[in-house]
């Protein structure tokens, strides 16, 4: 192999993963001059230790990559950043919002009858210096939004979940998704069935919304009893037909791992479910939680997981084309709520043969269900909205949603995959009203006192060539800028909760390590979100709750 022409053996070693790259440096002087002077190679190795994957859409030549990506990781190491910037508030804002990649959403509320969303306003965000402008673009609705999930980079998809009056005297409501193009808020031309129907139900609803791929899940439960069960749907957005049953959940709360794969928490019973959402929805295996305590109790869940992952683990078609990299979604942490743990590592606790498995338990069920399976799909292919635009009844197909059968589920014990996999963190002082404070593989947070006594923001990284990194750092690079930098290590014996325990097992140890960083500035935000590229400072209006948001400061890193 050594006796290659040079462009070979770059060819040949840009296959390798980061592991690989290094053991072929380690085996001669020939291969690591290689590696030394081929921009190529080092982009695609610091591209793994940075949890990136590259953009293959980008035309920015391989060296300006690498120096960008440098850059970046520099100023996230120094908590340096290399530009700030405030944008206002076009319209009065309402409670829904949502935080992508490059994109910052809210909620419009009319005057006349606040706090009902009636429209979304969202706000392209500034990369550099000299594009501070930014840019605005509302949609507004006829009937109020409920809530509203988002597939931009994806497919430019904005999905909203709209409410109105039931043409069904037995219900209230009915609640519909919308399929809208982001950049032009119209209805979106890859929807065969733009309006969607989803339930009829009897009082206000609360949602949680996520897509990947052509697969978009949403579940609904019920605002006014807090001990009921939620509902979940799974939608082939595109064609618009439904995948599975609806089914009796335990908590409002989901996340995609994969386009075939949905995480769903289970306030009933502690544990994390995965579910294969193709066709008939089937549990696949159960991540218990440590056992609570009597005084403590779970409310519920929600999930976050920044970015989602892509149909085929594609790069998403509509990210800007000028970044030449971006989170990888399988690196991401997931955090339901104040638990951090990778999507991969819960991915790598599904059961070795849950493929094999799942087709054969499809196979026995199928002849019974082919006859109800065909009339279904005669009568979804005859569906039309009616006239006035509206979709038909939500309930018009099926039954009572069914329980969800976790049993034929094997259950894996929190100490055998949570231990080492997840880290609990106590947000007792958070300043936590926002889900999206991650993304990637940071989390960001600041006290809750902090708009009346401004505080320093604390970023925690779980990015464990980070964290080997910092572990074996002689002084911190940024001592200018930083208060502090701990690293986290499985070796600690420090308590975990500022108050009582809430586990009953003493034992239910969380060993992820992570860096702990805070800034030297101090901020009086009411809380901080965060993207891939830079930290949302939200101040509410004075006296306001925390949906009123007044302003943003961006503090971008890159």
């Amino acid at each position: 192999m050594l006796g290659l022409p040079t462009e070979i053996i770059v060819n040949i070693l840009s296959n390798l993963d980061l592991q690989g790259l290094v053991a072929c440096k380690r085996t001669c002087r020939k291969l690591t001059g290689i590696y030394d002077d081929s921009s190529r190679l080092q982009y695609l190795a610091e591209l793994e230790v940075a949890g990136m994957i590259d953009n293959p859409h980008c035309p920015m030549a391989i060296v300006d990559r690498l120096e960008k990506l440098r850059k970046k990781e520099d100023a996230w190491v120094a908590l340096h950043p290399d530009f700030t910037a405030k944008i206002g508030i076009p319209k009065t804002p309402s409670s829904v919002y949502d935080v992508t990649p490059n994109v910052y959403l809210l909620g419009v509320a009319l005057p006349t009858d606040f706090p009902v969303t009636r429209g979304i306003q969202s706000m392209r965000l500034p990369s550099d210096l000299d594009d501070t402008a930014t840019p605005f673009i509302e949609l507004q609705m006829v009937k109020q939004i409920v809530d509203f999930g988002t597939s931009i980079e994806e497919h430019d998809l904005l999905a909203v979940v709209t409410m109105s009056e039931s043409a069904d005297p037995n219900y209230v409501f009915l609640l519909e998704v919308a399929l809208l193009r982001h950049s032009t808020a119209s209805l979106h031309d890859e929807a065969d069935r733009p309006i969607l129907p989803v339930w009829s139900v009897n009082d206000l609803a609360s949602v949680s919304i996520e897509i990947c791929g052509e697969n978009l899940a949403i579940t609904v439960m019920s605002r006014a009893d807090a001990n009921a069960q939620a509902t979940l749907h799974i939608f082939n957005w595109k064609n618009g037909r439904r995948k599975g049953h609806r089914r009796i959940v335990n908590n409002l709360g989901l996340v995609f791992l994969r386009e075939d794969l949905l995480l769903m928490p289970n306030i009933s019973d502690p544990s994390f479910e995965g579910n294969e959402g193709c066709l008939e929805l089937q549990p696949i295996v159960n991540l218990a939680l440590p056992a609570i305590a009597e005084d403590h109790v779970v409310i519920g869940i929600q999930c976050r997981c920044d970015p989602s992952p892509t149909g085929g683990g594609v790069y998403p078609k509509y990210a800007p084309s000028k970044r030449p990299f971006a989170n990888d979604p399988m690196e991401a942490i997931n955090d339901p709520y104040v638990m951090f743990v990778h999507r991969k590592r819960l991915i790598e606790q599904l059961p070795k043969d849950w493929q094999v498995n799942l087709r054969a338990s499809e196979t026995e069920t199928a002849s019974a269900k082919s006859s109800e399976a065909s009339q279904r799909a005669e009568e979804e292919a005859n569906w039309q909205p009616r006239q006035d635009g509206e979709a038909s009844d939500a309930n018009q197909w099926e039954e009572e949603p069914r329980e969800l059968n976790n049993n034929i589920a094997p259950t894996v014990p929190w100490s055998e995959w949570g231990s080492r996999h997840a880290r609990w963190l106590d947000a007792h002082t958070f300043s936590s009203v926002y889900i999206t404070s991650t993304a990637g593989q940071r989390f960001v947070s600041i006290d809750k006192n902090a708009s009346r006594d401004p505080s320093h923001i604390r970023v925690i990284d779980f990015n464990q060539y980070h964290v080997r990194q910092a572990s074996t750092a002689d002084v911190c690079p940024s001592e200018d800028m930083l208060v502090a930098v701990k690293v986290h290590d499985d070796t600690e014996d420090e308590p975990v909760w500022a108050r009582k325990e809430p586990f009953v097992d003493q034992e239910a140890r969380s060993e992820l390590p992570f860096i702990e960083m805070s800034t030297k500035t101090t901020y009086n935000f009411n809380s901080v979100l965060l993207d891939e590229q830079r930290i949302l400072g939200i101040r509410n209006v004075d006296g306001g709750q925390w949906t009123s948001t007044r302003e943003v400061e961006l503090i971008h890193f890159g």
